[in-house]
């Protein structure tokens, strides 16, 4: 009956009912006095009349007026109570809610646990590379920009300055070549598309193959990239170590950070292709085709630096190369 005081009022109740217990048993105690003490005729008439059954037994409204209870029969084994000896009106002395909370205990089925454990969006390892793929993908994407945002808040402005060797004037678009094109690119729109597959990683192919064309941007990167090196190489090396930026890497890491980025699309694509089930045949037919445009990107830009290799070349030293390849090899051109 403690278990199901959920209020002021039944336990006002239960309150109640104690009460009118504690009376019950003083009356019966104090029969049970007058009977040892009684003649022994007056005992064994008592104990006859106890012996009646319930239905032999008549009282009348006077009667249970008198008595203010009704006599038991002896089959019946009365009421105890553990703390008798307590005089406190009160049951308890711990609140209901805390009785509950100390008897209650809860019992699993016994395959909760081994379906727990298969549990796919918890436990799967595959899923779980993947994601973890995907998170890389995307930190790696975070730092790319704020490097290309670097150069151009800290390197851009140098160009203006007053003691800018002349040599360097106006060659703003070959040192840097499409930087703050790449720029604008993966931070106005390719970042956050990547951030928009964060939880569908198989997803991430649409991401290049809608900005095919954007991508082409890194062929000419690469292509300008040789004059850049020159020209640093030259004169800007110098006058940018004169800088005090507070950062480790010069001004020649920052601009390889473009190239390295494509190489390292090429290789996060290959891992998740690897990750990717084979009965999943549209989504590893596309992130395949993602990882082809971009291996098709880094091979443009070689072969835009090998015409403009062949283009600076005297055609007298290009026929001695190819006599010289023809003798090595044997082969004959």
């Amino acid at each position: 009956m403690v278990l199901s005081l959920e209020s002021p009022q039944q336990l006002q109740q239960w309150n109640s009912v104690w009460h009118q217990c504690q009376q019950t048993k003083q009356q019966l105690e104090e029969t049970l006095a007058r009977s040892t003490t009684a003649e022994p005729n007056s005992t064994s008439a008592d104990e006859s009349d106890v012996l009646k059954t319930p239905e032999s037994q008549t009282v009348s409204p006077e009667q249970r007026g008198a008595n203010r209870c009704v006599r038991l029969p002896v089959s019946i084994t009365p009421l105890t109570f553990e703390d008798s000896k307590n005089d406190s009106p009160v049951p308890f002395s711990k609140s209901p809610t805390s009785s509950i909370s100390s008897m209650s205990h809860f019992t699993f089925s016994p395959d909760s646990d081994s379906k727990l454990r298969q549990s796919p969006s918890m436990f799967d390892d595959t899923d779980s590379d993947l994601q973890h793929i995907m998170d890389e993908m995307i930190s790696t994407e975070r730092e790319y920009v704020r490097s290309l945002s670097y150069i151009i808040e800290h390197y851009f402005p140098e160009m203006e300055r007053l003691d800018l060797p002349q040599d360097l004037r106006g060659k703003r678009s070959i040192i840097f070549g499409n930087v703050e094109k790449l720029w604008d690119f993966h931070s106005q729109y390719f970042l956050k598309e990547l951030e928009a597959c964060a939880h569908s990683p198989l997803s991430i192919s649409s991401c290049f193959l809608r900005h095919e064309d954007q991508f082409g941007m890194y062929a000419l990167y690469s292509k300008n990239k040789p004059q850049s090196d020159a020209l640093l190489c030259s004169h800007g090396n110098e006058f940018f170590k004169q800088m005090e930026l507070g950062d480790k890497m010069d001004l020649a890491s920052y601009l390889l950070k473009p190239i390295q980025r494509m190489s390292k699309y090429a290789l996060l694509l290959k891992d998740l292709i690897k990750e990717c089930s084979q009965s999943q045949e549209q989504e590893l037919n596309d992130l395949r085709t993602a990882e082809e445009m971009v291996k098709f990107q880094l091979r443009h830009g070689n072969d835009l630096l090998a015409m403009d290799a062949i283009r600076g070349c005297d055609v007298s030293r290009i026929t001695q190369i190819l006599f010289d390849f023809s003798q090595v090899c044997g082969v004959y051109i």
